[in-house]
């Protein structure tokens, strides 16, 4: 670090990946508060490799904490300027992040991985700003969202013209299974995801959602309503999704050529005990598919 902060050339010039994983916060008496505008605030990513590309930074949990860090995504010019690659993982207060996002322009990846805290947002006038006008990430082509929930609004305060592949994840923080324990997709949740898709004008090519439930006591169902609006999908992934297959079902009879460019069908994890699930539905999506689909994969959770 002393030859980095003399200006000398280092190895450490050259890093194109950094990877950054923070335990557990300390504060002594005396230590500089987090929230204040202050040198040593500022100074936490000073000295970042000038050529990183691709950044990992997942912060820890703000449990017991009297102040919130929100000066450790503070991350000067020119680094956040140069980021294709951006993963973040944290569970506070999200409007540092939405600032962080707002600077990253050529920014191709983005992994946000929420630890299955909501998404809340404390700057009212900033945030209403975002959530009318959007944050525009131009060249964003790769969207996943790790332990994700289903009340988050986060897609509402982005516009991604060429994104091509979106990733759902709502996965509890353990890795386990549990067919009952699956959250319930909210009735607005179909129409947020249009909205997000419309408004960024993409064509979204690979699209996965993971450990979700689509109930049947809505008047449309919502898996139809997301899936109409994707003619340009050619990957479809639904894994440990509960449904009850009538979703395709309604959606061949919307569309002659249901989903015309899909290539690729996979159904994995398959709830084994969900009474309501016709595979009947998904036989007959498939048989008015054959044309296009080169790849289908389906497994129950035990493994048929």
């Amino acid at each position: 670090m002393e030859h980095i902060k003399k200006g000398t050339p280092t190895p450490w010039d050259s890093l194109r990946l950094l990877e950054l994983e923070f335990g557990e916060w300390s504060y002594w008496p005396g230590s500089f508060d987090p929230d204040e505008e202050t040198d040593d605030a500022n100074d936490t990513f000073k000295h970042l490799p000038p050529a990183v590309t691709s950044f990992d930074l997942r912060l820890p949990d703000l449990e017991g904490l009297r102040h919130r860090p929100t000066a450790c995504l503070r991350i000067p010019e020119p680094y956040i300027h140069r980021f294709t690659t951006l993963r973040l993982e944290l569970n506070w207060e999200a409007t540092a992040a939405l600032k962080v996002l707002e600077e990253c322009v050529d920014l191709e990846t983005l992994i946000f991985d929420f630890r299955r805290d909501c998404f809340e947002c404390k700057e009212i006038p900033y945030t209403n700003r975002l959530r009318r006008d959007g944050i525009l990430l131009p060249k964003l082509r790769t969207l996943r969202l790790e332990h994700a929930s289903v009340c988050d609004d986060f897609l509402r305060f982005l516009r991604t013209p060429s994104l091509s592949e979106l990733d759902l994840s709502f996965e509890p923080m353990m890795n386990t299974f549990d067919e009952g324990q699956a959250d319930e997709a909210p009735a607005e949740f179909g129409s947020d995801l249009v909205s997000f898709i419309q408004r960024s004008q993409c064509a979204l090519r690979r699209f996965r959602i993971h450990y979700l439930s689509f109930q049947v006591n809505y008047d449309k169902s919502i898996l139809d309503t997301i899936l109409s609006c994707l003619p340009s999908l050619t990957h479809l992934t639904l894994d440990t999704v509960t449904f009850d297959g009538e979703d395709f079902w309604l959606l061949e009879q919307m569309r002659q050529d249901p989903l015309p460019n899909l290539e690729v069908f996979e159904l994995l994890n398959v709830p084994y005990f969900v009474p309501f699930f016709d595979p009947s539905y998904i036989a007959g999506f498939i048989d008015a598919s054959l044309l296009n689909l080169m790849n289908i994969r389906c497994m129950s959770s035990k493994g048929t």
